[in-house]
């Protein structure tokens, strides 16, 4: 229903960004995104469930997710659309940090 909600991570994901299972799991998506993202996410969501027109899905991209400590971390994103028997569709994101700037972290206010 576009919640957003982050149902499970590994471990590789919570090390990169600095988070426990029980900080993240649970929690809007939006944690992970700098706030200029974050606002409009929900947005994002809602115009591809209305329109089916893939702006992020299924399509990798280059992008800045936020560490728990405020960093920006240039990564890597893969988002999926699956169908789901019980609840429609769900959103399944792949990140990696970018190999490319590994070095590159933005502190963020």
């Amino acid at each position: 229903e576009g919640s957003a909600q982050i149902l499970k991570t590994n471990n590789a994901i919570r090390s990169l960004l600095g988070y426990n299972s029980s900080e993240i799991e649970k929690n809007n998506v939006k944690i992970l995104m700098p706030s200029l993202f974050a606002l409009h996410h929900d947005e994002y969501i809602s115009s591809y469930l209305n329109t089916g027109k893939m702006n992020v899905v299924n399509i990798e991209r280059t992008l800045h997710a936020l560490h728990k400590s405020g960093y920006l971390i240039a990564v890597k994103l893969l988002v999926k659309c699956l169908p789901c028997t019980f609840s429609g569709l769900k959103f399944v994101g792949f990140l990696q940090q970018n190999d490319d700037d590994l070095a590159q972290y933005i502190l963020t206010d």
